[in-house]
């Protein structure tokens, strides 16, 4: 498994793809390697090779092995692969009810800032979703904020590398619920105390819908056109261009001729 994670960079998915699959089939005996040898395959697969059905097996083989596992990196590793189902299930099936419902299990098996704001996310999608009721798009967009705070006030309080960077993303989605709401003041606030430098490649996505909230064209294609540009492969590009065709506020803005390249597929 060490050579898969070594490869994960490697241009050519089939690398760490065959790597990974390699140590699945030496047969791992402990229940927790195990499991964390096919989270490792179902990332490949929603990362790299962009095989939702085979991501989506691979998560459900390890939530049945994992079931009833009471161990702390038992529970983290369940709470893991029901956040990837349940971003699976919105982006790549359309399917909200179930990706909720997956969240929702997420936190019950281990409570993280993460979920709450992944969780804000789809929130804030579909508050911004013109063919839902007002009343419906309001109700999504208040619990999408309130998820927003509780991941910004739970988040990890490590001063280096990701929990710096984890904090900064989850409150420039704070931003951009506050800004979606009209409740610019709070949002101002909130955009003073993000500390835009801590901001990583992790964010780039979340920077464009931003822009493409404020009416800003150019910076938001900027911030998706990088983000494309650290897709490996075709499929995995293409499945980008998928969840920007699902935001709301970036769908009107790809029949512009200078967002081609984020409208088509290879």
């Amino acid at each position: 498994m060490s050579r898969a994670y070594e490869r994960w960079n490697d241009a050519d998915p089939r690398v760490v793809l065959e790597a990974a699959e390699a140590a699945l089939a030496a047969g791992p005996r402990d229940r927790l390697l195990r499991a964390q040898v096919l989270l490792l395959l179902a990332s490949v697969h929603q990362v790299k090779t962009a095989d939702t059905e085979q991501a989506l097996r691979r998560l459900e083989e390890l939530e049945a092995l994992l079931e009833g596992d009471e161990s702390e990196a038992g529970r983290r590793m369940l709470a893991d692969a029901l956040v990837r189902r349940a971003s699976l299930l919105y982006a790549e099936r359309d399917d909200p009810r179930g990706a909720l419902a997956c969240f929702r299990r997420a936190q019950v098996a281990r409570f993280q800032a993460s979920t709450s704001d992944s969780v804000s996310q789809l929130l804030f999608r579909l508050g911004r979703d013109p063919a839902r009721s007002a009343a419906e798009r309001r109700e999504h967009l208040d619990l999408a904020l309130a998820l927003a705070r509780e991941a910004v006030h739970e988040a990890p309080r490590g001063q280096e590398g990701r929990p710096r960077a984890a904090r900064a993303r989850y409150r420039l989605q704070l931003v951009l619920v506050l800004e979606a709401l009209g409740r610019n003041g709070e949002a101002a606030d909130a955009w003073a105390l993000l500390r835009r430098d801590d901001l990583d490649d992790n964010a780039l996505y979340l920077r464009g819908v931003l822009h493409a909230l404020r009416g800003e064209p150019d910076p938001a294609r900027e911030a998706f056109e990088k983000a494309l540009a650290l897709r490996p492969t075709p499929a995995a590009r293409n499945a980008l261009r998928r969840y920007l065709r699902g935001e709301p506020d970036v769908r009107p803005l790809l029949a512009r001729p200078d967002w081609a390249r984020l409208a088509q597929d290879e």
